[in-house]
């Protein structure tokens, strides 16, 4: 609440916009923590045009970005779009669900996978138009992703919490925790 007094999340977001990788790295993974469970934070972030930088940042990995940032963009877009249709709503106009799919046909960290994955869920449970883009697009990957003997908790927990609003099912989605439990990065 403080850091949004402060005017601190749209530094944070000015901060994400460094061309040094260190400094946006760290701004974007305290823009992901200052956004969960905030909704004043999550707020003043599409205020300041965080997710059109966030989306941007997507389209832009593997060539100039890091694995590191994109890992904290997905986190942010996570924390962002929970319990907030808003940003759900501005992740669509951004064009964000095609580049987060991407992310998923690619050889992704764990991390990454689960992140994304998690992003992807939170940016569907309010968002028609999401939900229609990554089930155009995006189911079989995704299960083939929960079906991998590889595939974390955390991920299992996302990728089946993220097939189940798909289908419709908004209550079976919301075990563990409801929707109101973002993820802080660590």
């Amino acid at each position: 609440r403080e850091l949004n007094r402060a005017n601190g999340v749209s530094a944070l977001v000015d901060l994400a916009r460094s061309t040094r990788p260190r400094v946006q790295e760290q701004a974007l993974a305290a823009l992901a923590n200052a956004c969960a469970n905030f909704p004043e934070n999550q707020d003043a972030a599409r205020n300041a045009g965080a997710m059109t930088l966030l989306v941007e940042l997507l389209h832009a990995s593997g060539s100039s970005v890091s694995d590191e940032i994109v890992v904290c963009t997905t986190a942010a877009i996570r924390n962002l779009c929970v319990n907030c249709p808003e940003n759900q709503e501005t992740l669509h106009r951004c064009g964000g669900i095609p580049p987060l799919l991407g992310l998923l046909y690619v050889d992704s960290s764990p991390q990454l996978i689960e992140h994304t994955l998690g992003a992807i869920w939170k940016a569907c449970t309010r968002c028609e138009e999401n939900r229609a883009s990554v089930i155009a697009n995006g189911v079989e990957v995704i299960e083939q992703i929960l079906a991998a003997d590889d595939s974390g908790p955390e991920t299992l927990r996302c990728g089946q919490g993220l097939l189940n609003v798909l289908r419709g099912d908004h209550a079976a989605s919301q075990i563990n925790r409801s929707e109101k439990n973002a993820f802080v990065n660590q």
